[in-house]
């Protein structure tokens, strides 16, 4: 009988060793799950305000360009009063090229 519970002793110990090297190796997964989330949340953050900020970027570049846009037609609109006040047109073509090339 003292053999038997011998053996009992030994195997209980076994396991409560192998369970507590599970809940070892257990502990530091979730821990290494924890950190990548953590990391992963911090990437998202960077993300959504590069994002944000790229937005209002292009929002700003639209409404610039639309001004642009208004000033060259405004331009090429004084340039056709100015043919017609007799004003070569082949030099208001170059000219609007010019004005178009360089604002684009």
């Amino acid at each position: 009988m003292d053999q038997l519970n011998q053996q009992t002793s030994e195997q209980q110990q076994q396991l409560t060793t192998r369970f507590d090297s599970l809940v070892f190796e257990t502990q530091r997964v979730l821990n290494q799950l924890a950190e990548r989330q953590t990391r992963t949340e911090s990437t998202v953050e960077t993300l959504v305000d590069s994002v944000a900020r790229l937005t209002r970027n292009a929002e700003a570049d639209s409404i610039r360009w639309r001004e642009t846009q208004a000033e060259i037609r405004r331009i090429w609109e004084y340039l056709l009063g100015q043919s017609r006040n007799g004003h070569g047109e082949s030099s208001l073509k170059v000219t609007y090229i010019t004005i178009a090339v360089t604002y684009k």
